[in-house]
């Protein structure tokens, strides 16, 4: 929603950009421009605005004198009655600019004055400023109990520092109860949007464009849409750590600019993944102009066991963190409010008051309110005896008893509807005319009744409302205890519809309350579906936690639903998208065999020809093929190339025949995978059908396995052709990831096979750049990989060692193995570049258990002929032992019909071979090789073997 909050100075209300001006309930009639530098003035209370910066704001791109400004200048001040010769308001620095102050009797001028018994609280919070100013990160717990007088204390500093440290920039959000959800991040989008509504929210924003596009793409009303669409684009696919890394670095930056304080209210609602990122600020070495608040309920975090229990205990152990514990008002203290509240009050009232209250500030205030509504105190505390209840509750109902019965269906419907709220929900909600229900909310807050005003509500339909929050959480509570289980789901969905409407073509934005309140409204086909978005949302946000959490919500929304169709599809969209929450937390080869996985097998052939088909099908196959069962992934490929010819999806036969030849490839059946391949390469070239799924393409993922296989088979040209067709074809797809590791794993895999190491190592550089810049994962480790191999094959095996074995630590400690021979048969030639031959044949041979150990076979004749080589390095004599390691990997090549590898092999023993004079028998294996080849003539494994037949005829 497009919230804006009203800024306030005198007796006046500036409600948003463009109006309305009040004072008090009465409209200020102004001209647009002149609304714009009253805006603007007042974006930057006490601050002053050059006439440039004026200018640039009110007339943009526009060629203006100077006069106009000084016209609209003079204008507000008549406006709001201040005399340019005793100014009040608007204060002239000659040819300089303007600024807005708020006078010295209009604003508090100290603490005390508004906030009474939190002096030294606020001072606390206030020295934490200071050392943060100073350079010294701050982290701070505010705890206390509900109604202590938290979220006043936060007020109160926000407005000191406005005042005092007019430098400073705040963000504020919220963690919110009532919608009993725990969407990632929600807090720190809140924050993030309230920097954007900031005086200098374009600087902001320009800092979070720089530093965290990831948490940028995710505030839709503050960016045009098309750079929307290009950030979402360019971040897609960002791991937990990266997101939370970028959004500490922007932080970090912006509070080298401005000292920087970050509030988060109410953590004990919070998500897990925010209470990890703010771990992560906490625990960051820099130095940073920081202080980060987090107030919180402690007995909530105990009894709900809240991580944001853990997180204080052990900022706090480590000296990362104070905590400062908010407690009841001592009795002077509260004697003061007394008697600031209640004129007239007698001593003996007094003193009821304070024992009734215990000094709980929300009470005390519940108590004076409730008998300043009596209009007069009758002597001693006969009313205090006859009228106070004994418990909050009970006097927070005696206090609704006192409105309308309008009043109190309105407050009702909109405590339902949650702690902050649009007119215009309530009004559906209520069913009671919009005019009617503005009408009666704006007579509340100014009554100062339960609710206060919180600027305007604007939805994406059009609709403009007046928007209002409860003064306390608590009187939510107590209004929602009052309806009946059948009138609470009746507004339930009354919102829900009204919304969803509202925001047609938005809704994921809200998806979060929309599945809440369709839930609540007992409409659960309804809110499985939305909770699908906000699994997806989750995702989007790399909040694995959460993916879980609303996953398990939808299924259980699922259970007594009877089977159908659109069931049917909302599960499997559940579980497609919980299998990737998994993947993202534990890497591909997490659950490929569990019940999740079972039931997306069964459901893939229910749902009809619907896009989910394409995503569960790329989940199976996934799991099963880098969990090396490559057997189980071809026989689940050929039941989707089954299912797409039954139905005429060429999505699923072509990601059936693709599939199918990377898990043939990788068992080392070149011949059949290449069969595969060149089916799927021409199916996928003769449609335009073809349906995107979420990390792999079925298209590319045709025309990439055909380019290995082409190798494979000796046609390198074919193989390379192919390859840049693939990433012709990726560079339209809108996921960078999809991209990335399409040009990794055909271009780049292929560039390795044909040996053009200058063109892959700049090719690599590049995908490394991206992959880290966007936190691609697997993208990085792959091309770290190969980049690695184009160093030590362009002579520069040291830092090849070194990128090498890097990347296979980090793919041990993730389980990761796809790729981990190929990359020790590297780190073996590296070994050997560097003269270490015993340490080359250690290692190629512990590439070579793995290889049969694990069935990964397209690499085993290659590791062979490496083996036979270094054998031969180190015992120039073992000429017999090396000549069976290769003799064996030409007879695999020569069996696996794969005439690249057989060449290579072929070449290695003819070079033996010559060694012990038997040239002929070495012109008898290279020969008839090399001639099968009918291109790629002048590529190095030719070249290589050419060279020798030509030494060995000379």
């Amino acid at each position: 929603m497009s919230d804006v909050h009203p800024i306030r100075f005198g007796p006046f209300r500036l409600l948003s950009r463009h109006g309305p001006l009040l004072r008090d309930d009465r409209e200020i009639k102004l001209q647009p421009k002149a609304l714009a530098v009253l805006w603007k003035l007042a974006s930057q209370p006490g601050e002053l605005v050059t006439r440039t910066a004026l200018l640039d704001a009110v007339w943009p791109g526009a060629v203006v004198v100077d006069d106009v400004l000084s016209y609209q200048v003079k204008a507000l001040r008549q406006a709001i009655e201040d005399d340019p010769r005793n100014p009040r308001y608007i204060l002239t620095a000659h040819r300089v600019g303007f600024r807005l102050v708020i006078p010295s009797a209009a604003a508090p001028p100290t603490a005390s004055s508004s906030l009474i018994g939190r002096d030294a609280e606020l001072q606390f919070l206030r020295d934490h400023h200071e050392l943060a100013s100073q350079g010294q990160r701050q982290f701070v717990f505010l705890c206390g109990e509900a109604g202590m007088g938290k979220t006043m204390l936060l007020d109160a500093l926000q407005l000191s520092l406005r005042n005092d440290a007019p430098a400073t920039r705040i963000l504020r959000g919220h963690c919110l109860e009532e919608m009993g959800e725990s969407e990632a991040y929600r807090p720190m989008f809140d924050a993030l949007e309230s920097g954007a509504r900031n005086a200098d929210g374009d600087q902001w924003i320009e800092q979070l464009r720089r530093s965290a596009p990831s948490w940028l793409r995710q505030l839709p009303r503050v960016l045009p849409p098309d750079e929307l669409e290009h950030l979402q684009r360019l971040t897609a696919g960002v791991p937990p750590e990266q997101l939370r890394r970028e959004l500490a670095e922007a932080l970090e930056a912006y509070a080298a600019e401005y000292p920087l304080v970050l509030i988060i209210e109410d953590l004990h609602w919070s998500d897990a993944s925010t209470v990890a990122l703010l771990g992560l600020l906490a625990q960051r070495d820099q130095a940073a102009r920081l202080l980060v608040i987090c107030s919180c309920r402690p007995v909530e975090t105990i009894l709900n066991q809240h991580p944001t229990r853990a997180l204080q205990l052990g900022l706090t152990a480590r000296g990362r963190a104070q905590t400062l514990f908010v407690e009841p008002l001592l009795p002077d203290d509260g004697r003061r409010l007394i008697e600031r509240r209640l004129a007239g009050v007698t001593a003996e009232q007094t003193e009821e008051i304070l024992r009734r209250s215990s000094g709980h500030p929300l009470f005390l205030v519940q108590l004076t309110d409730y008998l300043q509504s009596q209009m007069a105190a009758p002597a001693g505390t006969a009313l205090l005896d006859n009228a106070v209840p004994p418990r909050l509750r009970e006097l927070i109902e005696l206090q609704l008893s006192q409105l309308t019965v309008n009043e109190q269906l309105l407050l009702e419907v909109a405590a339902i509807a949650g702690q902050d709220f649009a007119a215009a929900a309530i009004a559906a909600g209520s069913g009671v005319a919009i005019e009617t229900v503005e009408e009666t909310l704006e007579s509340l807050a100014l009554r100062r009744r339960f609710i206060s005003e919180n600027g305007l509500a604007i939805w994406p339909d059009g609709t403009v409302s007046g928007r209002f929050q409860f003064r306390h959480a608590l009187y939510g509570q107590v209004l929602r205890q009052r309806l009946g289980q059948s009138r609470c789901a009746r507004v339930h969905r009354r919102l829900a519809e009204r919304l969803e409407r509202a925001y047609s073509g938005r809704a994921a934005d809200i998806a979060t309350d929309l599945a809440y309140h369709y839930d609540a409204g007992g409409i659960a086909a309804k809110a499985a579906e939305w909770r699908v978005q906000t699994a997806q949302n989750a995702l989007a946000r790399v909040a694995p936690h959460e993916v879980r959490e609303q996953v398990a919500r939808g299924l259980a929304l699922l259970e007594p639903l009877a089977p159908d169709l659109h069931r049917h599809r909302v599960e499997l969209s559940l579980r497609v998208i919980g299998r990737y929450g998994l993947w993202m937390e534990r890497g591909y080869r997490a659950g490929a065999t569990d019940e999740f996985s079972d039931r997306i097998d069964a459901l893939i052939d229910l749902v009809g020809d619907d896009p989910i088909q394409i995503m569960a099908v790329t989940v199976q196959w996934t799991s099963r093929h880098f969990n090396l069962e490559f057997e189980r992934a071809i026989a689940f490929c050929e039941r989707v190339r089954e299912l797409g010819c039954r139905t005429g999806n060429v999505s699923l036969q072509c990601a059936g025949l693709g599939w199918a030849a990377h898990s043939l490839n990788c068992l080392g059946q070149h011949d059949k995978a290449d069969r595969y391949a060149a089916d799927g390469y021409r199916l996928a070239l003769a449609t335009d059908r073809l349906q995107p799924g979420i990390s792999a393409d079925a298209q590319t993922s045709a025309l990439g396995v055909y380019a290995l296989t082409r190798w494979y088979m000796g046609f390198p040209e074919q193989a390379l052709a192919a390859a840049n067709l693939t990433c012709e074809i990726a560079e339209r797809s809108a996921s960078p990831y999809l991209r990335s590791m399409t040009i990794c794993a055909s271009r780049g895999v292929v560039l390795e096979l044909i040996g053009d190491y200058v063109q892959l190592k700049a090719l690599t550089t590049d995908l490394l750049e991206q992959a880290r810049r966007y936190g691609h994962r697997e993208c990085q480790r792959w091309a770290s990989v190969l980049l690695g191999i184009a160093q030590v094959r362009t002579g520069d095996p040291k830092t090849g060692l070194q990128t090498l074995q890097d990347v296979l630590d980090e793919m041990r400690r993730h389980d990761v193995v796809i790729q981990v021979p190929m990359g020790l048969v590297n780190v073996a030639r590296a070994w050997s570049a560097l003269g270490e031959p015993a340490r080359a044949l250690q290692t190629a041979e512990q590439a070579l258990a793995l290889i049969r150990e694990r069935g990964q076979r397209p690499w085993e004749p290659e590791t062979l002929r490496t083996i036979g080589e270094l054998k031969l390095k180190l015992q120039p004599r073992a000429i017999a032992a090396a000549a069976a390691s290769i003799e064996e990997a030409l007879a695999l090549a020569r069996a696996r019909q794969s005439l690249s590898l057989e060449l290579r092999a072929a070449t290695s023993l003819a070079r033996l071979r010559q060694r012990q004079g038997r040239t002929d028998e070495a012109l008898a294996l290279v020969e008839p090789v090399l001639a099968r080849f009918t291109e790629g003539l002048d590529l190095p494994d030719q070249r290589e073997a050419s060279a020798l037949i030509s030494a060995m005829r000379r």
